[in-house]
């Protein structure tokens, strides 16, 4: 008689009877190891579920940046202009007031010998 195990379980022949030895019986059972086990199914689904929230993700990401470059360089729109030039605008700022706010001293020098 030929026995098949599944998911790679062993045939083993015992006292003129056989049986399948899982090789990972936290995964697997059952006479032939056919069977999954909850531990199993939960992996499976979590991968799965993270799996595509992760490719989501980069597909969401990649068009988003494909989205902006069609934007600037197609049709010339630049929406994040202004948050670009925003610290620049500040720093000039920054320094206009440090100027403005100091006062002027004439300082003369003279030499007395």
């Amino acid at each position: 008689m030929h026995i098949k195990c599944a998911n790679n379980g062993i045939c083993q022949t015992i006292d003129m009877a056989w049986k399948c030895i899982c090789l990972d019986p936290t995964y697997y059972y059952g006479n032939y190891c056919q069977f999954e086990t909850n531990t199993l199914q939960v992996r499976k689904v979590l991968s799965r579920s993270f799996a595509s929230i992760a490719i989501t993700v980069l597909v969401f990401t990649c068009s988003f940046i494909v989205l902006m470059d069609i934007l600037k360089y197609v049709f010339h729109v630049d929406p994040v202009k202004t948050e670009r030039e925003k610290p620049q605008k500040q720093k000039e700022e920054g320094k206009r007031a440090v100027k403005s706010n100091v006062p002027k001293v004439a300082i003369r020098f003279q030499y007395i010998s």
